[in-house]
């Protein structure tokens, strides 16, 4: 799994990997949806900015 090392923001989120996964509770369960919610968000916030890039660049 990941472990977020650092975060400036929901479109700066950088991950180390953690060599073992241990989920001891729900607390753990709902930690992961999270990461996975903001992973989701920033997945959907880059492809909008590179939509947004290829499109300026068509016109330029």
């Amino acid at each position: 799994m990941f472990k977020s090392i650092h975060n400036n923001g929901s479109s700066n989120i950088v991950f180390d990997m953690v060599k073992k996964d241990v989920i001891g509770c729900m607390d753990d369960v709902a930690e992961y949806r999270e990461k996975i919610k903001q992973l989701s968000e920033v997945s959907l916030q880059f492809s909008q900015l590179f939509f947004h890039f290829e499109d300026f660049c068509k016109k330029k």
